[in-house]
């Protein structure tokens, strides 16, 4: 668990320099993707490693997989047009649709779940 944690905290780290140094947006926000999506795997793959038995694992497998395609792909597209966006916000406009999209990932990760069960 210690080993993952530290990968997701060197690679926050490295994206904090990256914006720092001006590197090219787009590998930013594909390192930010990839890192959690490996964080997503590993804790993906402990969950199944601490169930004694797990019927149709193949399926839960690729079940996964595909929601964490599905998601990165999302949230890939999403910081591409936020990249190609040039609009300026004021602090309440800013913080009013960071609220909108916590609560629309909320209700998005809610009803994955729902569509699992």
């Amino acid at each position: 668990a210690w080993g993952i944690a530290l990968v997701v905290i060197v690679n926050a780290l490295a994206i904090g320099v990256g914006v720092w140094v001006q590197a090219p947006p787009v590998w930013l926000v594909l390192g930010g993707v990839a890192t959690l999506a490996a964080w997503n795997l590993h804790g993906f793959a402990c969950y199944l490693a601490s169930v004694a038995d797990v019927s149709g694992r193949q399926t839960l497998e690729r079940r996964h997989l595909r929601r964490l395609l599905w998601v990165a792909g999302v949230g890939t597209a999403a910081a591409a047009a936020a990249l190609r966006l040039r609009t300026a916000f004021s602090l309440g406009g800013t913080l009013f649709f960071a609220l909108i999209g916590a609560l629309g990932l909320g209700q998005l990760v809610r009803a994955l779940r729902r569509s699992g069960e």
